[in-house]
């Protein structure tokens, strides 16, 4: 393998990543989205889709060595890594890289099962967890969103595109960096890992009205290949050396619209993803949080209860403007986090974020029902130019707003940005807001040990309140 092959080069960065290096707001955004994770893994045990996906994960065997949500006893690294990153991403509340996909789960599973399996300390983990989502997010970004842009302006979308290379590429590197792998067994774990990519199904998935359980991509399905690609290196098993490269590496043989490979190599160690990282304040796609911020500030604002709402009008950026958005009677588990008209109905209600946005009492009761048929979706003309505003691929402004009508009144706010996003001080989640919504989801008191370890994560060296907090949930 030439010492100049981008694949090479990729795989020696990250396994040369030191924390100390790293700055320090970088590594406290590591500590929130390793706490964001798990506050949505235990979120999402409390659903229907728990039970089946515990039973799933059972395919996967192994020594014991790693912990799995809700299980009290060690089981094998991939069993615990699948169940813990497809919870992390169930109720669609996991973080999104502005490309427009999740991949944090995939970091933040393999990471804490190489770290448990491995005997690794707290330092280990949260280097792991950087190094895996930044490769994560310099894959995504090579990819590019599911459009072309020319002079931008949105031209058109991709028949063919999907988001499980990102979540493959995390956890390869997370696995392998916590364990400490070398730059050549990495650099073959890409190799393995990359052959083993789910196909792009993002355009069935973006046809479909009754959405499937599965969504995008099982991320958990995803996490285990990524581990499977660096135990088999670890093997002495090969893959290609040269996953990353030319025109039948991964940003291309993935069927990117906008491939730019320089983004997976530029500025390595100058620039760092972590802090485009933006977080959900409620469990539903990331596409409707600039209108959903609108309606939140509305409500508080007005003070308007449920039943005094006469209309909802959801002003819309193009890419929540189809059928699956506007949907008044979603019928499938995930169906329900692309609904205006269900989310809606939940914010009006003051229904806490969370499972029970999902609870079929509460999400088809007369109240829901009836606030559903009062919402009304308009694309908003201004959110057409998003793309003029975006850099180095990520989506970053999205304006969307809301119009709410109630006693005779009307009010309409427009957001350029959605609450959690990073880039302007008045959306910017801070560690205040992500704490309190990890307390919301994980409970207060079973939630504070598990804070307490993390604001210590570089000095632990050990995994005791990690692996318990994960075991109890």
């Amino acid at each position: 393998m030439s010492p100049l092959n981008e694949t090479s080069r990729y795989a020696a960065y990250f396994c040369g990543l030191q924390l100390d290096e790293i700055p320090r707001d970088i590594v406290h955004s590591a500590r929130w989205l390793i706490l964001d994770t798990l506050g949505c893994i235990a979120a999402a045990q409390a659903t229907p889709p728990a039970a089946p996906i515990a039973q799933v994960a059972e395919l996967f065997g192994g020594a014991p060595g790693a912990s799995q949500a809700g299980l009290a006893a060690d089981v094998g690294v991939a069993r615990a890594v699948y169940a813990n990153a497809r919870l992390a991403n169930l109720l669609d509340f996991d973080e999104t890289y502005p490309v427009g996909v999740h991949f944090g789960v995939g970091a933040v599973a393999a990471a804490i099962g190489a770290a448990e399996s491995g005997g690794r300390s707290g330092r280990d983990l949260l280097t792991g967890v950087i190094a895996g989502y930044e490769a994560g997010a310099r894959m995504a970004s090579a990819i590019g969103p599911m459009m072309q842009v020319s002079d931008g302006v949105v031209a058109g979308f991709s028949r063919v595109w999907g988001v499980a290379a990102p979540v493959v590429v995390a956890a390869c590197v997370a696995y392998g960096r916590t364990l400490g792998a070398g730059p050549a067994v990495l650099a073959r774990a890409l190799g393995i890992a990359g052959s083993n990519i789910p196909l792009p199904i993002g355009s069935k998935w973006s046809d479909a009205i009754d959405l499937p359980d599965v969504k995008y991509c099982d991320a958990g399905w995803c996490a285990v290949a990524g581990v499977h690609g660096v135990h088999s290196a670890l093997l002495g098993l090969t893959g290609f050396e040269d996953i990353l490269e030319g025109e039948s590496g991964i940003p291309q043989a993935y069927s990117a619209v906008m491939a730019d490979p320089r983004l997976m190599l530029d500025g390595l160690g100058a620039s760092w993803h972590l802090a485009d990282l933006t977080y959900k304040p409620w469990p539903c796609c990331r596409f409707m949080h600039a209108p959903l911020s609108a309606l939140q500030r509305l409500l508080r604002q007005s003070g308007i209860s449920a039943d005094a709402i006469e209309e909802v009008i959801i002003h819309t950026g193009p890419l929540a403007d189809s059928g699956r958005f506007r949907n008044p009677q979603p019928r499938t588990f995930a169906s329900h986090q692309f609904s205006y008209p269900h989310v809606v109905a939940m914010m009006a209600l003051r229904v806490r974020p969370g499972p029970d946005w999902f609870d079929p009492a509460i999400a088809g009761s007369a109240p829901a029902l009836a606030l559903r048929a009062k919402v009304r979706i308009k694309r908003l003309p201004a959110a057409d130019a998003f793309a003029g505003a975006m850099v180095r691929n990520q989506i970053r402004k999205m304006p969307g707003g809301v119009t709410l009508k109630a006693a005779g009144k009307e009010w309409t706010t427009i957001c350029d940005y959605a609450d959690g996003d990073p880039w302007s001080e008045d959306s910017r989640f801070d560690r205040d807001k992500v704490v309190a919504k990890f307390f919301d989801l994980a409970g207060r008191q079973r939630g504070e040990p598990m804070l307490a370890w993390l604001d210590n994560g570089e000095h632990e060296t050990t995994l005791h309140d990690l692996t318990a907090f994960i075991r109890e949930m």
